[in-house]
């Protein structure tokens, strides 16, 4: 198995970040606009990027990936759901179609059932597991990205007229559909796109082709700023790639790659025990996704017990609040995340010598 690209966990530990920031409203000029163009699709460009192409099939695939992203998906929300039916059941909060409508956005994997702004709107992930819808879109990625593989053979040119097709089938989508489909449906070919990007970021060497890099990022960098203003913010999530879906997707792959490229060039400038640090948190996103709005709750549910008068907090003493809130609960997660880890590889040695 090949060995872990530093740099690419410290983009996501800073995709991670910015999604924490964004739901619990810690608003920096600049950070949140820009940053918003990459800190999702990051992670889709970074799966990308680490995806071989190994002899084995579809469906030894799709297990393989089920164990790793659906798995933790269903435990993660099945734990949400237990809490808040026995909140319910002890009269403190929710009732019988909160929680039915709660199972629904479990199976269905949206936070809504139209975009934001229409209305009336159905909302289903209501029980602090809307982040989870990631998830179950990427697992589709994967498996679409796999397929086309399998029936491209890896040809390059083959693969660039699927990525095409792939493109106006989601941008027909984005259009002509309704409704949020389930687990993305409508968005995953999107999504594709920006995985298969990272894909060819790696194999085309992108990073490190200096004689290409430099001039990339120097003609690139201006045009991004101009699409930006040009295509608004984006929340991909929902459906939302800003007024133009192509210009969405150039946001959100170049915007990745310019940050991958900043990590990649930090290794040589900054101390190695500071970009194993933030490497290292990046390797946990997956469970700080899911779990920080419920950690969220909790720490501001601390809060109000420890400090039952209201603040008003405004200004930089809200962001340093929020701040403050945001590494805690990466901490808390990260911790519990790696407690687990240990006592796994403690049971399984325990196991092996029983046997």
């Amino acid at each position: 198995m090949a060995s872990r690209k530093a740099y690419i966990d410290t983009a996501k530990f800073l995709g991670i970040f910015l999604v924490l920031m964004n739901h619990i409203e810690l608003i920096v000029p600049f950070v949140n606009f820009y940053g918003g163009m990459f800190y999702v699709p990051v992670f889709f460009v970074a799966a990308g990027m680490t995806f071989h192409n190994k002899e084995e099939g579809l469906w030894v695939f799709a297990g393989k990936k089920a164990k790793r992203l659906l798995v933790p998906y269903f435990v993660c929300n099945g734990f949400l759901y237990v809490f808040f039916f026995g909140k319910s059941f002890m009269g403190q909060q929710g009732n019988g179609k909160e929680l039915l409508t709660a199972l629904t956005g479990i199976f269905y994997s949206r936070n809504s059932l139209y975009i934001p702004g229409c209305e009336p709107n159905v909302y289903f992930m209501t029980i602090l597991n809307s982040p989870a819808w990631f998830l179950t879109a990427i697992f589709l990625t994967y498996i679409l990205l796999k397929y086309s593989f399998l029936i491209t053979k890896g040809s390059k040119k083959e693969l660039a007229l699927f990525t095409a097709c792939m493109l106006f089938m989601g941008t027909a989508l984005h259009y002509f559909c309704p409704v949020l489909l389930p687990w993305s449906l409508e968005c995953v070919p999107l999504f594709y796109c920006y995985m298969i990007a990272g894909y060819f970021i790696r194999e085309e060497k992108l990073l490190e082709r200096k004689k290409l890099l430099y001039p990339l990022l120097l003609a690139g960098t201006p045009l991004f700023v101009l699409c930006c203003y040009i295509n608004g913010s984006a929340n991909i999530s929902v459906g939302l790639f800003g007024k133009s879906v192509v210009l969405g997707l150039f946001n959100g792959i170049f915007s990745s790659f310019l940050i991958l490229f900043l990590c990649k060039a930090g290794e040589d400038i900054l101390p190695k025990a500071f970009t194993r640090f933030f490497s290292g948190l990046g390797s946990c996103t997956l469970p700080v996704l899911c779990y920080h709005m419920f950690v969220f709750a909790l720490i501001k549910s601390g809060l109000s017990i420890i400090w039952p008068v209201s603040i008003p907090y405004k200004g930089i003493i809200e962001r340093v609040v929020k701040l403050v809130c945001i590494i805690l609960t990466i901490g808390i997660i990260v911790s519990l995340e790696k407690m687990f880890h240990k006592m796994q590889e403690l049971l399984y040695k325990e196991s092996g010598r029983k046997q």
